[in-house]
């Protein structure tokens, strides 16, 4: 197949089975990528960037609804004001990422894990964060109204009077 093999990077293994999910069928390449790179693919329609390395960027303000970062990484990650309706975050690592006041309604963070990330003032209504690692996490004045979180999960994080927990009322548990 002349140019689309010698696409294929040296480090992949394929055991010839895709059926097979064994530990040496594959092996997973992270694919590191520009803040201008990810805002110019999400502008052209693309919604997939699942398994990327987008830790240390700069997309305050940036409108990514609908977006799918399944095990994306994004350690560091400035978001600060985003648009992330409905994006889907599952297995992602958000260590220490900025989404204060960004607006994360509906979006699914299942076995995320978002150690130390600040997330005052966001809008995680009917947020899925079933599983979701959130030690230390800052969600003081953000708005949880129908969110899937436990008790035990919010006890981890930090909390105070003006956060809106799910059952819609201010204040702690």
């Amino acid at each position: 197949m002349g140019r689309r093999g010698a696409r294929t990077p040296a480090t992949s293994v394929n055991s010839g089975d895709s059926q097979d999910p064994g530990p040496n069928n594959k092996i997973k390449i992270s694919t590191r990528l520009k803040s201008e790179d990810l805002l110019t693919y999400y502008g052209k329609g693309r919604r997939d960037f699942a398994d990327h390395d987008l830790s240390n960027l700069n997309l305050q303000q940036a409108d990514f609804s609908e977006a799918i970062f399944r095990e994306s990484k994004f350690v560091k990650t400035d978001l600060r004001g985003a648009n992330l309706f409905r994006t889907d975050f599952g297995k992602a690592r958000l260590k220490q990422t900025n989404l204060r006041d960004a607006n994360l309604s509906r979006a699914f963070f299942n076995y995320a894990n978002l150690e130390g990330a600040d997330l005052r003032g966001a809008d995680l209504s009917y947020a899925y964060l079933s599983n979701a690692n959130l030690r230390g996490a800052h969600l003081c004045g953000a708005h949880l109204t129908g969110a899937k979180i436990s008790e035990q999960q919010l006890k981890m994080a930090r909390t105070n009077w003006a956060t809106v927990l799910p059952n819609g009322k201010r204040g702690f548990w």
